[in-house]
């Protein structure tokens, strides 16, 4: 995520894949909710559209996709300047693997 404050288009290419994949493979909300974040800090608009893109959560708990999806997105961008670059060194995530490695 810290990339994309160097270099936005280096950070898409890198996040690609998981956008790409979003909404569609990811079981894990966590996992969506850090893709939503990453591109949010590359193309905010785009970030939004993906969320609102996923079906609505069933109730309110904040582990369902879309409301764990927004609420991060939200924290995010939610912080101006440094604060948010300081934010996303708290979130260690890794949303590339190796092609052919399984988790």
């Amino acid at each position: 995520m810290n990339l994309a404050r160097y270099h936005r288009a280096a950070a898409a290419a890198v996040l690609a894949r998981a956008v790409a994949a979003f909404g569609t493979t990811d079981a894990d909300p966590y996992r969506q909710a850090f893709v939503a974040m990453a591109l949010a800090l590359i193309d905010p608009l785009r970030a939004v559209t993906l969320i609102e893109a996923l079906p609505d959560d069933p109730g309110l708990d904040r582990l369902l996709p879309k409301n764990a999806a927004r609420l991060y997105t939200a924290e995010i961008l939610g912080k101006e300047g440094e604060a948010r670059w300081q934010a996303t060194r708290q979130w260690g995530v890794s949303l590339w693997t190796p092609a052919g490695f399984n988790l």
